[in-house]
């Protein structure tokens, strides 16, 4: 069985949710503490509202779920949702998975909507992620250390090329019938970082998935990789999404990979290392460090020069 019927139905009465209208400027400027009180007091556990922002992406809106159990004793985690090519921003699949518990479920929507939106990922989805955290922070007692961010198909690619370029911000990634985008730009900040791969074994994407696992490994991240049998491009209902989330937040410290090396006996993680222990260095640190031993080399020649001209001047 797979996640289909069910999800549809969830869609089908979002005319019946909650709409709360954001206003261009809101979040950077933030309401007033009376009206984040106001606004708070209206979303109740087990909630979902819609988000009307022209600011967060092309559908002009995103939506967000509250969990049935959440209290604003305790910090609450966060799941930032990407749906798949076609489909609208939205909290169901998620919400099924976890029966509406613990985590608050963010549908996100993209600044372009199909395939061209992959070249505004990394500007203008950037964006846009930062813009709905604030959101949250203004509202809702939220745990900046469990922040989650899932995606599949379209949205699995979308999650791992944020997952990339912005590793310090996510406690960890979903990618499910999806792969990998590989240009991470700051490698080291992905060592230990916990990434759930899932994928169907008739999914058109399923070597996409198996690259996305390698890539991960290689860069030391803490892989956990589901195939699942007699599965196309769906998600399973035989998954582990809802047992690695529920881990993964309450882990308070990341572990650190036994392949990773350490600096003043603290366990800060210096440099990872691949399948073969070879250490993986960034673009930027290559090209420096061949300017570094150029500058030596050039250095060093100068100085066996003027070495040589004082040796024939004390023989002339």
């Amino acid at each position: 069985m797979v996640h289909g019927l069910r999800i549809c139905t969830g869609l089908a009465i979002s005319s019946m949710l909650m709409t709360v209208p954001l206003l261009a400027g809101q979040v950077e400027s933030g309401p007033t503490m009376g009206q984040a009180q106001a606004l708070a007091a209206t979303i109740r556990p087990g909630d979902e509202i819609k988000v009307v922002d022209p600011k967060s992406g092309e559908k002009g809106y995103f939506r967000v779920y509250v969990p049935s159990d959440y209290s604003s004793d305790r910090e609450c985690p966060v799941v930032l949702y990407y749906h798949g090519l076609g489909g609208s921003p939205g909290t169901a699949l998620l919400k099924s998975i976890l029966k509406g518990k613990r985590f608050i479920i963010v549908g996100m929507g993209y600044y372009q909507r199909g395939l061209e939106g992959y070249q505004y990922m990394v500007s203008e989805d950037v964006r846009i992620v930062r813009r709905v955290l604030g959101w949250l922070e203004k509202r809702f007692r939220i745990d900046r250390n469990a922040v989650f961010l899932a995606g599949f198909s379209k949205g699995g690619f979308y999650t791992s090329g944020l997952l990339n370029e912005l590793p310090d911000l996510w406690a960890g990634a979903i990618i499910l019938g999806a792969g990998a985008r590989t240009e991470a730009t700051n490698a080291r900040a992905l060592a230990g970082k916990p990434v759930f791969i899932g994928c169907g074994d008739g999914d058109r994407f399923l070597d996409d998935a198996l690259r996305a696992r390698k890539y991960y490994q290689g860069l030391a991240c803490e892989v956990t990789f589901e195939c699942w049998p007699g599965v196309g491009h769906q998600i399973s209902d035989d998954n582990g999404i809802s047992r690695w989330l529920f881990e993964q937040s309450s882990r308070e410290v990341p572990a650190i990979p036994a392949d990773m090396t350490t600096k003043d006996g603290r366990g800060v993680p210096s440099r990872p290392r691949g399948a073969t222990g070879v250490e993986i260095w960034s673009a930027e640190e290559l090209v420096l460090g061949g300017a570094l031993v150029a500058a030596m080399v050039s250095l060093t020649g100068l100085a066996l020069w003027r070495l040589k001209k004082r040796q024939r001047r004390r023989i002339s």
